[in-house]
């Protein structure tokens, strides 16, 4: 997840735009009535004027003989980044296409469309990723471990197509399988939407009380736990017992003073069926005593397996203790969707171009307020702005403290980064960083439009294409 990112400080004005009255809010509406057409889409004077300070950075950004669709999402791309990709596979009655990606080395961008295959209106509650499904990239048939995004879809005029915007970016600490190199596959587990209702329950604690609860030590073990747990056999259903049995309460402890309520999620990473609703696992909410009506709300959870292979989640309800379970009654939530499609969806294709370039560091350090970070890369592409540093990466944080890279344009004028995530390597680590305007929308790189970046007093011109 990013992190709070320091204010935008972009200087860069057109003075000879002449802007006569313009509508922006309606020409905003009508620009998500209409899917965009392929080929070049200038902005309205008045929104190239509020977007003018970072058009350098998006230079070929107009999309010209791209398919349009990025526009639903962002306001510019720029045109040598985007492999066209029009790769589809039908799963039950919908049909998923990857339409484009934006790749690097390190991560992709995917512009995908989603469409019933037989071409009626789609479900416009659909979505690629809720708690039963998600998507995933891999290099060369390699999982890749890595953090995932997305923007929310927009759907298109005549209620027949869904579009999607999903991002991925490798975290993997071991070797860097570069995504430039080989076939890449996204991969989406199946199409699904929230329940009309949300899915809830109860389940009434007393019979706990029957059995020894233990207290643990703080330094116990997740072995000690599940130990704790077994030694109770006991299995509380819950009020959805009739849709997911899985889903029982097994058990409670009390740790440093704050009882802990255990309930069973089933096999790590299974999800449970009842015709066509699928759960991935239930939360607690809150304890409610009888007696006052008090309520004590979850403060944590922790999650280990049983001896069996069970994987159970302990709630923690700090105020609550074990002499209340009599009085006790605990609601829950259920991870819960409405399966639209089964997956998965696997679309491969290899990444024709990148814009990436990158800047001969060999020795240089750079000396910040934080502390002295030693470079071991630079690189720049359309989608981040990658640091590989030597140290760990706690060192080169600490170091890095507020500093943020800045990129100096060919133009003169000076763009600030915003930090976006950290990852450590076998040796060193990455920062990331990328670029947002002033409203906090993503804005992708043109990186030949960029000749150097500035870290601190450091000033380390860019190359041309690194090898990847």
């Amino acid at each position: 997840m990013e992190r709070t990112p320091e204010e935008e400080r972009i200087f860069r004005a057109l003075s000879s735009i002449q802007t006569p009255d313009f509508d922006i809010e309606e020409a905003v509406r009508q620009r998500r009535e209409q899917k965009p057409a392929p080929g070049r889409r200038p902005l309205p004077k008045a929104a190239l004027l509020c977007a003018c300070l970072l058009l350098a950075l998006m230079a070929g950004a107009a999309a010209a003989g791209l398919s349009g669709g990025w526009t639903w999402f962002f306001e510019g791309v720029p045109e040598g980044a985007v492999t066209t990709v029009e790769v589809s596979q039908t799963c039950g009655d919908y049909t998923l296409t990857l339409e484009e990606a934006i790749v690097d080395r390190r991560g992709a961008v995917f512009l995908l469309a989603l469409t019933r295959a037989d071409g009626g209106a789609v479900d416009p509650e659909a979505a690629l990723r809720r708690n039963t499904v998600d998507f995933r990239v891999l290099a060369d048939g390699v999982w890749l471990t890595g953090s995932m995004h997305d923007e929310e879809p927009v759907l298109s005029a005549d209620g027949k197509t869904l579009y999607f915007c999903m991002e991925f970016r490798d975290m993997g600490w071991r070797e860097v399988r570069s995504l430039l190199d080989g076939t890449i596959t996204f991969q989406a587990g199946g199409v699904a939407k929230a329940p009309e209702e949300p899915l809830t329950g109860t389940v009434d604690l007393a019979p706990l009380a029957e059995r020894e609860v233990p207290s643990l030590e703080r330094e116990r073990t997740r072995e000690d736990a599940a130990q704790a747990v077994e030694q109770q056999d006991i299995a509380l259903p819950l009020s959805q017992d009739h849709l997911f049995p899985r889903y029982q309460v097994r058990g409670a402890y009390v740790q440093e003073g704050t009882l802990a309520v255990v309930v069973s999620q089933g096999e790590s990473g299974q999800v449970e069926r009842s015709g066509a609703l699928a759960c991935a696992g239930v939360t607690a909410g809150a304890l409610t005593d009888s007696r006052t009506g008090q309520q004590y709300l979850c403060t944590g959870a922790e999650g280990f397996p049983l001896s069996d292979g069970t994987w159970v989640m302990a709630f923690s309800f700090a105020g609550a203790g074990a002499e209340d379970l009599p009085y006790l009654t605990m609601s829950v939530g259920y991870r819960a969707d409405v399966i639209l499609a089964e997956g998965p969806f696997q679309l491969e294709f290899r990444a024709e171009q990148s814009l990436e370039r990158g800047g001969a560091v060999q020795g240089l350090a750079a000396a910040l307020p934080g502390g002295t970070v030693r470079l071991a890369g630079v690189r720049l592409s359309a989608l981040y702005l990658d640091l590989e540093l030597e140290g760990s990466l706690q060192d080169c944080a600490k170091a890095m403290g507020e500093t943020v890279p800045v990129l100096l344009l060919r133009d003169g004028s000076r763009v600030e980064t915003r930090y976006s995530s950290g990852s450590a390597r076998e040796e060193g680590c990455i920062l990331s960083f990328r670029v947002r305007d002033e409203e906090g929308r993503r804005v992708f790189l043109d990186p030949e439009e960029v000749e150097a970046v500035l870290l601190g007093d450091l000033e380390i011109p860019l190359e041309g294409n690194p090898q990847s």
